[in-house]
């Protein structure tokens, strides 16, 4: 069997956060659970110097401020003179003209290896007509393979990863498109389970070696290596991949062991079950398609 996860562990990626504040322990921890190492920082001399030691960048424009802005800036610019690989989460987008500002200067200045966000968020840097309700999605009537061609357009268009989540979530590096269906409703009802995907995304992104990346390929994601791009989007594909269905996984798993005594109960048994699961498990309950 394929040892993504087991690579991840033994790799232990240093996984550098600029996030916002009402997630930032969340996000600490269950970059701990799948096996990473978190480390947060937005001053700008102190970020750009945890970025150069950092195995991947996670960018979460939860809570943006002028601080976050240039210390987004100063780590951008070092991760991509390293190669080193962003995750970037626009929260919130399309929701007030600073957060599409922020946006705007980061996709104009730099480049991501991965691009995760709700439906909307990823509508509006589509530069799609789409209402925001704060940092949540508002529901569209979109088909399926409508958002599959807008996610493979913008994956092409910057040359990144899309991940977009929800209901059914879509990845794509613009040539080949996943589906998972793993994760309940109630993940809707904690706040953080998207900035969490995005910390997991990051520690994949941050331990899967490019130059082997075959051999850790799971054997249902096999068709990956079909992909037309190289192999850094590639390997940003799995990365995206594997951290939303873990994430989706694990909370269907939380919501069995805890759901019914509530959402804070919920926010726990996920963390906890992140820090269980392992390749066996994924293989068993990941619920994935090539579309």
């Amino acid at each position: 069997m394929n040892s993504t996860i087991k690579c991840l562990r033994e790799t232990s990626p240093l996984v550098h956060h600029l996030t916002n504040y009402v997630t930032v322990n969340d996000c600490a921890n269950v970059t701990l659970a799948i096996g990473a190492s978190p480390v947060m920082g937005h001053f700008s001399d102190d970020s750009q110097g945890l970025t150069s030691i950092a195995s991947s960048l996670v960018i979460n424009m939860g809570t943006p401020d002028e601080e976050f802005v240039e210390g987004m800036k100063a780590s951008c610019k070092v991760a991509n003179e390293r190669n080193i690989p962003i995750v970037f989460d626009p929260v919130g987008v399309g929701a007030t003209k600073y957060r599409n500002q922020v946006a705007e200067e980061f996709l104009q200045g730099f480049k991501a290896a991965v691009i995760k966000g709700n439906i909307s968020e990823i509508m509006n840097l589509a530069g799609l007509d789409v209402r925001t309700k704060g940092v949540d999605a508002v529901a569209t009537d979109m088909k399926r393979e409508d958002v599959v061609k807008m996610a493979k357009e913008i994956a092409n268009k910057l040359e990144t990863v899309v991940a977009i989540t929800g209901a059914a979530d879509i990845i794509t590096d613009g040539d080949i498109a996943v589906a998972i269906s793993n994760g309940v409703k109630e993940m809707g009802m904690i706040t953080g389970c998207g900035c969490m995907t995005a910390s997991l995304v990051a520690s994949f992104a941050g331990a899967l070696p490019l130059e082997t990346l075959e051999d850790y390929m799971p054997s249902n994601l096999k068709f990956i290596m079909e992909s037309s791009k190289s192999n850094e989007l590639k390997r940003n594909l799995l990365a995206g991949v594997m951290g939303v269905s873990v994430m989706g996984i694990s909370g269907e798993t939380a919501y069995e062991e805890a759901g019914k005594l509530g959402t804070g109960s919920l926010r726990v048994s996920l963390i906890d079950d992140v820090s269980k699961i392992n390749d066996a498990k994924w293989v068993e309950q990941v619920k994935i398609e090539r579309v």
